[in-house]
């Protein structure tokens, strides 16, 4: 598998297998990046480490901002500030999102809404879509 490949998903596929599993499945996509990261020699991270204290207070704000910041360096040519600002924002809407499923009361409507934490996700992958589709076409 190249590195592209690794870090490449479709954003259909990212979509159906957070809803189906009711955003289960980022906490898969966190592990993946965070070991594509690791594999590539990007940062020395242990990935589960890594995606599992993404359950604690204070730091399910913090891990996302670090693995957004390392993706949209390997994947864009942005500067450092603007990467920075933009992961912070993503991991800032990723968990307003994922907050409202802390109220674990019956007949609670906000919790559904905690389902739909993936989509911060689905824009960092889009940008890293199409950053690599634009490496490719660039070296053509």
């Amino acid at each position: 598998m190249t590195n592209n490949e690794q870090i490449e998903m479709s954003l259909t596929k990212l979509t159906l297998y957070s809803i189906l599993t009711l955003s289960l499945y980022t906490v898969i996509w966190f592990y993946k990046k965070w070991e594509f990261i690791r594999k590539n020699n990007i940062k020395k991270v242990n990935p589960l480490i890594r995606t599992l204290i993404m359950g604690l207070p204070i730091l399910n704000f913090i891990m996302p901002i670090l693995l957004f910041k390392e993706l949209f360096a390997y994947s864009t040519n942005w500067g450092k500030y603007k990467i920075i600002s933009i992961s912070t924002i993503f991991s800032f809407i990723f968990c307003v999102i994922l907050s409202f499923g802390y109220d674990y009361e019956p007949n609670n409507p906000y919790i559904y809404i905690s389902i739909l934490n993936f989509l911060p996700i689905l824009i960092v992958q889009y940008y890293i879509n199409s950053s690599i589709r634009e490496k490719l076409k660039n070296a053509r």
